[in-house]
């Protein structure tokens, strides 16, 4: 009787530590991928803000410029981008939206080419947003 008693025991103590160590297994697991930090973050940030940061701001492609400027201005019609950079067209950020494209009225721009210099005449637009030169929100006169 004392001998089934303790082979009971045995098998319940068993069981337990290897629920035990699954569950630390999974925890470490979770924590390594940042699991519970992403959680928090789709949780409770804005997702134009996660974007930003997710992509270059005002380097090669501008995403996160890009979604910068759809963010904090109240755009009626999407702006024409304008890139003079070797990169994909970036007009999907704005395929969600039922506004029309706009050409040539409001501009988004990322202007200085690779060696730095302004490949496009800024004479005819008022600039209604600047970053360092090189990324630019534009508006015709």
């Amino acid at each position: 009787m004392f001998k089934d008693l303790l082979m009971e025991n045995k098998n319940k103590f068993s069981i337990n530590l290897y629920f035990f160590a699954t569950l630390i297994i999974l925890i470490l697991f979770l924590k390594s991928i940042d699991f519970f930090k992403k959680i928090y973050s789709i949780n409770y940030e804005d997702h134009e803000l996660r974007q930003q940061q997710a992509y270059d701001f005002c380097e090669n492609t501008g995403t996160g410029y890009i979604f910068y400027i759809k963010k904090n201005f109240n755009l009626k019609n999407i702006p024409d981008i304008k890139n003079f950079h070797r990169t994909p067209n970036q007009n999907w950020i704005f395929y969600a939206s039922k506004k029309q494209f706009n050409k040539d009225e409001k501009i988004i721009l990322f202007n200085l080419d690779e060696n730095n210099q302004s490949k496009f005449n800024l004479s005819d637009y008022k600039i209604l947003d600047n970053f360092k030169n090189d990324c630019l929100f534009v508006k015709k006169k």
